[in-house]
């Protein structure tokens, strides 16, 4: 049973600094007027989402250096003046986004260290005309697919994923490439880490607090907008703690024609770890108790696991399929390793 003593220091490791001010007091509350556990909770999420709002809004309003009461209710809009339309030559300029509104150059002050370089990118404010990008040096035969490998770190032997992926998927899909590809359950946060800069979904963007740092929607970011090199690297972590790092290398960049519209998986090697294992550490320490038919944890760890774990286990042509559909609304998840008839071999 948890020590409620310890409820205060869980809720402030999970950065929930409302509801360790506000628990007890809503909990003597649903004590008097019989609440269920469902309003009870929902109550304390209430007023978390409130506050986090408000602390966002003023951390905004701060340096926005806006008369008191100044808001969009009491704006007048009849007394701005209406632009000027555009021309068609700057609505063709000005509608095509651009990289460097929506993300930040790592390279503006040093080269990032992981080798991705947002700096040199494509879409960083210019526009080549075809002449132009032939006197630049430019193929006309540009990659438009990457080969990725991708391996969770710490563990060995290796445990990876080989991935072909269109050069036009932004960061949000390799998400769910990788998830599809490893077989995890998406139902915890993840991050990009890539030249220095921190990439998640849209939702979590915002820091929480100011001493936290700001990352950058990734759904703004292609894989075509990073320099085209060979043995680029980044970052994904996919629930800190309990499932680990994955380190990700681009091995090639290629031309396919018909350009590539979908993902494919080209190869792996073992299988990954149960969902919530417990990182690194805990994956030892389930290996150690399904390999002991004779420790007390046997059996409740391999139910737990769904009744069979084959660590050195790997079925390319179900990765590949899961790959594939990985971007399909109601794509299938493995909640555990099937028992496979036979070994596929790592490629």
């Amino acid at each position: 049973m948890t020590d409620t003593a310890k409820l205060p220091l869980m809720l402030g490791a999970l950065r929930l600094p409302t509801i360790g001010r506000l628990w007890q007091e809503f909990a003597a509350q649903a004590d008097r007027e019989g609440w269920g556990a469902a309003r009870f909770l929902a109550t304390l999420c209430e007023h978390e989402l409130a506050e986090r709002a408000a602390r966002r809004i003023a951390r905004h309003l701060a340096p926005s250096d806006l008369p008191a009461g100044k808001t969009l209710t009491s704006f007048d809009c009849t007394a701005t003046p209406t632009p000027p339309s555009p021309s068609r030559r700057s609505t063709a300029w000005f509608t095509t986004p651009s990289f460097s509104n929506s993300t930040p150059r790592a390279t503006a002050d040093a080269p990032p260290a992981s080798g991705w370089q947002p700096g040199r990118c494509r879409r960083a404010g210019c526009q080549l005309s075809p002449a132009s990008a032939y006197s630049a040096g430019m193929s006309f035969q540009d990659p438009n697919a990457l080969q990725i490998r991708v391996t969770l770190a710490e563990i060995e032997p290796a445990i990876w994923r080989r991935l072909i992926v269109p050069r036009s998927f932004h960061l949000g899909q390799l998400h769910r490439l990788i998830q599809a590809a490893f077989g995890w359950w998406d139902c915890h946060l993840h991050e990009f880490r890539i030249g220095g800069l921190s990439y998640r979904d849209a939702a979590v963007c915002e820091p929480e607090f100011e001493d936290d740092a700001r990352s950058f929607d990734e759904s703004e970011v292609r894989l075509r907008d990073f320099d085209r090199s060979e043995g680029l690297s980044f970052l994904y972590i996919y629930d800190c703690g309990h499932t680990g790092e994955h380190a990700g290398a681009v091995e090639r960049l290629f031309p396919r024609d018909p350009a590539p519209r979908a993902a494919r998986g080209s190869g792996g090697a073992r299988a990954r770890p149960p969902e919530d294992v417990g990182g690194v550490p805990g994956y030892a320490e389930f290996l150690a108790i399904i390999a002991d038919p004779d420790n007390p944890e046997h059996r409740d760890t391999k139910r737990w696991a769904g009744g069979h774990f084959d660590p050195e286990w790997f079925d390319r042509e179900m990765t590949d399929k899961d790959v594939r559909n990985a971007l399909r609304a109601n794509r299938r998840i493995r909640l555990h390793q099937p028992r496979p008839k036979s070994r596929t071999r790592s490629s």
